[in-house]
């Protein structure tokens, strides 16, 4: 969105519904089964009673087997990763004719990090931890720089974890310093935005724009 001359790009919150959904299928079948199982120890030996809780705990059961268990441990899943991400304030961005300013937990529209295009040394897009690139802006000498690690190229629980505690080794000085050393250890900077999660976002628009503010050093151009 703009403001007043600048671009500003803001994390939209993802919604807990989907995990939620997932979790109450995975749930139904096996509440079902438990209500089904505890009214077959109690109804009679002979009786329609049991022999309909028999039928609803076979089918509930084999619902659970086949669907239910993946929806439960989904939804889980899915609602853990909303609550570490997504629950606290968003990551935000604001690119201007002076510079940029970021911040990974943007809060009273005040940003934790800020600098003129002269220290900037170069925008791109890098793999992110999903399916979408970020887009990165560079800028040396602001963080230590990480070691090499052979796993830079992958994603997933196992790379983040190492960059967490490279993070923490640091000793970083509040939680929005940790998630940016982190980011640098991911991604070679700590302003690191997925663009695909902000609204109104006219890519075309923010490439002309950083071509103009930085002399056709920096663009925005996503990859294929």
């Amino acid at each position: 969105m703009l403001d007043a001359g600048a671009v500003v790009l803001v994390h939209r919150r993802k919604s807990p519904a989907a995990g939620v959904r997932k979790t109450l299928y995975g749930l139904a079948p096996l509440i079902v089964a438990v209500v089904s199982f505890v009214a077959v120890l109690r109804a009679d030996e002979e009786g329609a009673l049991r022999i309909a809780a028999i039928v609803l705990l076979v089918a509930s059961g084999l619902l659970l087997a086949y669907r239910g268990a993946w929806w439960l441990v989904d939804g889980i899943t899915d609602l853990i990763a909303w609550w570490a991400v997504h629950r606290g304030p968003p990551t935000a961005m604001r690119l201007s004719a002076w510079g940029v300013e970021y911040s990974p937990s943007w809060r009273n529209g005040e940003f934790a990090m800020s600098m003129p295009w002269s220290d900037v040394t170069a925008t791109a897009f890098r793999p992110g931890l999903g399916p979408a690139p970020v887009f990165c802006i560079d800028a040396d000498g602001r963080y230590p720089t990480p070691p090499d690690d052979p796993l830079r190229h992958l994603s997933g629980p196992r790379l983040s974890g190492r960059a967490v505690a490279w993070a923490d080794a640091q000793a970083p000085a509040s939680a929005v310093e940790r998630t940016m050393l982190t980011n640098t250890y991911l991604f070679g900077t700590p302003m690191v935005i997925n663009l695909r999660l902000c609204d109104g976002l006219d890519v075309d628009e923010l490439d002309r724009r950083l071509q103009d503010w930085t002399a056709g050093r920096c663009r925005c151009q996503p990859p294929d």
